[in-house]
């Protein structure tokens, strides 16, 4: 089942200030496609083109799935083999769907280079970006102007922190805080609406303040803290703590156990998790070494 989307017009509609009143999944992870309906339902569509990267499968997760099977055009890139031979599959029979297998970068492999090798010149209505660390870079980069950008931003940085980390270090995907994000959009002429895990960012010449506010990287990060479930917040503590992927140690005072609001069972049922997911790896790493030994002596 796919959420409808608004037809290419210009009229707006109100909105609720809080977008999270709209959020839903089809296919997107933290209720993205009811977002962006629901901003399009505002602002309205152009050309109806979106570009999504990594785009993975094209169905996993994606923020433009929706979009797409509305009659819309895109765009979609990933890098990973495997995830290419699948997202070719999943879109082999839609002429209105280019799949490109490129690094997304902000250098010779950017946005908009990729995009005229595609044959897509015209205005991008969303942009998103899911690329596991180097987000930021592509974000800041940018050498397109789509109307709305759709990218993620690891929730384990404090959103206020605006001191950029080591490239080498965000890469891991540990990534850049809101706060730098939002100095980027602000440089480019983009302001923060939202913030689910990916910041959505509106470009500043499109208006419609009055039916969808610009946020405070600190307002979009409690507004995303307060729609999570337990699960969810148990899996940011131990993000913060360092002890699950990306294995960094955040020190976000907006995750500790007591500004979660976390009891004694959620802190033993994190824990658990840790030491489950720390045992896998360990295990992992066990199995590997134990591989490459055999290997070596059956050689």
């Amino acid at each position: 089942m796919t959420i409808s989307l608004p037809p290419e017009a210009s009229s707006s509609q109100t909105l609720e200030c809080d977008l999270f009143a709209h959020a839903r999944n089809v296919f997107s992870q933290n209720g993205e496609d009811g977002i962006i309906n629901a901003i399009f339902s505002a602002i309205g569509c152009t050309h109806r083109v979106c570009c999504e990267f990594g785009a993975w499968d094209g169905v996993h997760l994606a923020n433009t799935r929706n979009l797409l099977l509305n009659g819309w055009r895109g765009v979609l890139i990933e890098a990973e083999p495997n995830r290419f031979a699948s997202l070719q599959k999943t879109y082999k029979a839609d002429p209105q769907v280019a799949c490109v297998q490129s690094l997304v970068d902000d250098g010779q492999n950017s946005v908009g280079s990729l995009l005229r090798s595609a044959g897509f010149s015209e205005e991008l209505d969303i942009l998103s970006i899911d690329i596991d660390g180097e987000d930021y870079y592509v974000f800041s980069g940018l050498d397109v102007k789509p109307r709305l950008v759709c990218v993620e931003v690891n929730a384990g940085h404090r959103p206020t922190d605006g001191t950029l980390l080591p490239r080498h270090t965000a890469a891991r995907n540990v990534g850049q805080s809101l706060q730098s994000f939002a100095g980027a959009g602000l440089r480019l002429g983009y302001r923060l609406i939202c913030y689910t895990g990916n910041a959505f960012f509106l470009r500043n010449d499109l208006g419609h303040i009055a039916e969808i506010p610009t946020l405070s990287p600190e307002t979009a990060y409690q507004q995303f803290l307060s729609h999570l479930d337990r699960r969810a917040k148990r899996w940011l503590y131990l993000v913060n703590k360092g002890w699950v992927n990306p294995w960094f140690e955040y020190s976000n005072p907006y995750l500790t156990a007591s500004n979660l609001a976390l009891t004694v069972g959620d802190l033993f049922r994190a824990n658990l998790t840790a030491l489950n997911r720390a045992a896998r790896t360990r295990a992992g790493s066990w199995f590997r070494h134990f591989a490459a030994g055999w290997t070596g002596i059956r050689t």
